[in-house]
């Protein structure tokens, strides 16, 4: 499928944002899947693989792109729901875009293997600590307050 110059020039321009990041073939796999769970944590959005931050494209290769539609599931605890294309560029049929269309998981926290947890803040994937991501499982229902244990320390007697 072949991409038109309308929507290249666009996402070569486009500045990045809470819906929207390109990123270059030389992204490393696991660094994608902690943007996959950015945007799915957050309210989902569109990365492009191939295109370099200064808007040149570079595109990906196909071990790349086995690569890279592989990532979500060497990387990701729970795999989130998203679509992924490769697009041809125009006037050079031959050079390829990965495009991940990631959906919002509105029930879960997606998180690394490693147990990370990243949200879509602007534009950045922003990796959250733990009581951020404390809030983050209180509204999405996946922890509750009743279920929470609340430590108190001892108190000394003199």
């Amino acid at each position: 499928m072949v991409l038109s110059v309308a929507t290249l020039q666009k996402w070569r321009t486009e500045t990045e944002g809470q819906f929207f990041d390109r990123k270059s073939a030389r992204l490393a796999p696991k660094d994608l899947a902690s943007h996959i769970s950015a945007f799915a944590n957050a309210s989902g959005g569109t990365i492009v693989l191939g295109i370099e931050n200064n808007g040149e494209v570079t595109g990906v290769d196909r071990d790349q792109e086995n690569t890279f539609r592989q990532a979500g599931m060497d990387f990701l605890e729970i795999l989130p729901e998203y679509n992924t294309k490769l697009l041809a560029v125009p006037g050079n049929e031959e050079i390829k875009l990965l495009v991940m269309s990631v959906q919002p998981s509105h029930n879960l926290i997606i998180k690394t293997k490693t147990g990370d947890a990243y949200l879509r803040v602007g534009d950045q994937s922003r990796k959250l600590n733990a009581s951020q991501l404390m809030e983050l499982e209180y509204s999405r229902g996946t922890r509750t307050f009743e279920n929470t244990i609340i430590e108190i320390g001892r108190a000394s007697c003199r």
